[in-house]
């Protein structure tokens, strides 16, 4: 997971409080976030947004600002060294990102300031048409304004970090919704979001002076080789641009530098676009109630979309119910009602009165995202009582274990295949259909389960097979010596319309100059031999993996139905994974 350095001075400083560095790490590793270690990290400047770029001292200095993309010959200037804590990120509770959030947190656990956060939201005369052209591209907008104290260095920074830990962790990686925050004073409101054919131009962020067409951005700008993916399936990209015609941003892609963020300013307008409704409100509350808990003022904006109107952000607080008795049980500890109050205020909820209830009425913070169940407040009650405080007991009953028969399986195949020259590799559960399917020619179809919200392009199904896994191996070690024999032991799954099922599957995969059928033939029935498993060997004819290989070079293991198939592989696959020896598989 991606880590976060936040500067001790900095934390110190918004707490009001002094705090000694070991009592501040273990408030922060006991409010729950994962804390790596506490370090002196020296910090760098990018030379064309400002943005502060932070490095262990082990590590080389850095070229590049992950923010804006820029890339220089020379490192990026070194500004300073600076005390940190480290934090692996944690995409349940993206609202510990910064320094102003993780503080917020800090305040309600040390009880410098307890209950429900107040966001006071006033009314701003900024307006954002949607166009209908943008509605298949990236339909979704929210937008805010926030005055703020003149933005210094490390405010700038820590936006600029919060915006890219978004993207990762509710945006994912961009898709459902990407952050884009501009100089409001240099734009003429009202604003359109709209779409633009490729040959249109604009000055991107990181490359002032050099109009680019948006084709181009995405062609050769950092940000836009690295997100092109997100626009490709269409023919006109999504564009926000003012009355006057000067350009905001291309979302998902790239700012631009007319309308950059620098220090010193104090009028700010954000937009948040993308496909998830629920993610772009998301990012937007966590973003602005960052703002607000370092002194800015937040302004609402009207977004028009044809015939709707809708005033954003929306930072009313969710309702929630909980019972003491409840989290009394499942904490394992007796707390009264006055307890489980007093810890849902420093953890900064509202609570409301219980007239003749026995729940307790909860008001839960808007940038509070990861609270969707009474078990959510349960362990955040369970964090401010102290996981350290509750009692050890003993398990009340003790069994005794032994391997599953099918370990028992998995290890005798592992000593046979060893044992012929095979070496076991382990690929990952999820994949994708370009890889999973259109590389190895076949059907969109075979089963496999699929994501609903995959966080990653490269992870969005839930493998089918062990054949491409194996291909990738291959692919990563093209250029050592062959003959290359691996094998790889694991789980497939498949879904139907009411169910799914999960199976361990054998993939035996030789890649080398000789590796022809009868190589895989002989290993398959040496392997069969040692099992003590009788299994016939006839041509395929009916098998989901046939298409793999080539016609006439492929057989089945077992029958009615075959347990497996094995063959070799079509040159179509070859090719596909840029490889240059034939490549003989077997899967059962």
């Amino acid at each position: 997971m991606p880590v976060v350095s936040i500067s001790t001075a900095r934390i110190r400083r918004l707490l009001g409080t002094e705090i000694e560095t070991a009592a501040l790490a273990e408030a922060v590793d006991m409010l729950g976030c994962d804390l790596e270690e506490v370090a002196e990290v020296r910090t760098h400047r990018c030379p064309s947004c400002g943005a502060a770029v932070n490095r262990l001292p082990r590590e080389e200095p850095p070229r590049s600002c992950p923010a804006c993309g820029f890339a220089g010959e020379e490192p990026l200037e070194e500004i300073g060294t600076d005390e940190v804590v480290r934090l692996d990120l944690l995409p349940a509770r993206p609202d510990l990102f910064d320094a102003a959030g993780l503080v917020r947190a800090l305040r309600g656990y040390l009880g410098l300031e307890t209950g429900l956060p107040a966001f006071p939201l006033e009314e701003g005369e900024v307006v954002v048409r949607v166009d209908p052209a943008v509605r298949a591209v990236r339909p979704e907008i929210a937008c805010a304004e926030v005055e703020m104290p003149p933005l210094d260095v490390e405010t700038l920074v820590e936006s600029f970090q919060l915006q890219e830990n978004l993207h990762w962790a509710v945006g994912r990686g961009r898709k459902k919704a990407s952050i884009g925050v501009y100089n409001l004073d240099a734009l003429t409101p009202p604003i359109r979001y709209t779409a633009w054919p490729p040959d249109r131009r604009f000055v991107p962020l990181g490359m002032p002076g050099r109009e680019m067409t948006l084709a181009e951005i995405l062609l050769e700008h950092p940000k836009g080789t690295a997100y092109a993916d997100l626009l490709a399936p269409y023919d006109r990209y999504p564009i926000l641009v003012d009355a006057a015609g000067q350009v905001l941003s291309m979302p998902p892609i790239i700012n631009s530098e007319e309308t950059k963020v620098d220090t010193g300013q104090t009028r700010l307008f954000i937009d948040v676009t993308g496909h998830d409704r629920r993610a772009v409100e998301d990012c937007l509350a966590i973003l602005v109630s960052t703002f607000a808990t370092l002194g800015g003022t937040l302004r609402s904006v009207t977004v028009t979309d044809g015939d709707r109107s809708a005033r954003t952000p929306d930072l009313a607080p969710a309702r929630a119910r909980l019972s003491p008795a409840r989290a009394s049980r499942l904490i394992g500890v007796p707390l009264d009602e006055e307890e489980v109050r007093g810890h849902l205020d420093r953890m900064r909820f509202g609570t409301g009165e219980t007239p003749g209830g026995e729940e307790i009425p909860v008001l839960v913070p808007r940038y509070r995202v990861d609270v969707k169940h009474e078990v959510d407040l349960i362990e955040d009650v369970a964090i401010a009582h102290g996981y350290h405080r509750l009692p050890a007991t003993l398990v009340p009953t003790l069994t005794v274990g032994r391997r599953h028969p099918r370990s028992d399986l998995s290890r005798l195949v592992r000593r046979v295949l060893t044992g012929l020259g095979f070496f076991e590799v382990l690929n990952l559960y999820l994949t994708n259909r370009g890889e999973h399917l259109e590389r190895m020619r076949l059907p969109d179809d075979l089963g496999e389960p699929r994501l609903k919200n995959p966080i990653s392009v490269h992870q969005e199904i839930v493998r089918a097979h062990l054949l491409s896994g194996l291909m990738a191996s291959f692919a990563l070690n093209r250029a050592r010596e062959m003959p290359q024999p691996i094998f790889e032991i694991g789980p497939v799954a498949a879904a139907g319309p009411e169910e799914a099922r999960e199976s361990l599957h054998l993939g035996v995969g030789i890649m080398g100059p000789r590796a022809d059928y009868a190589s895989i033939r002989s290993v398959m029935e040496s392997l069969l031999h040692e099992l003590g498993a009788a299994a016939e060997i006839a041509p395929a004819t009916d098998h989901p993996l046939l298409p793999v290989f080539l016609p006439g070079r492929a057989a089945a293991i077992g029958s009615d139905p075959p347990l497996g198939v094995m063959g070799e592989v079509h040159p179509e696959v070859i090719t596909g994974w840029s490889l240059d020896h034939p490549v003989v598989l077997a899967e059962i």
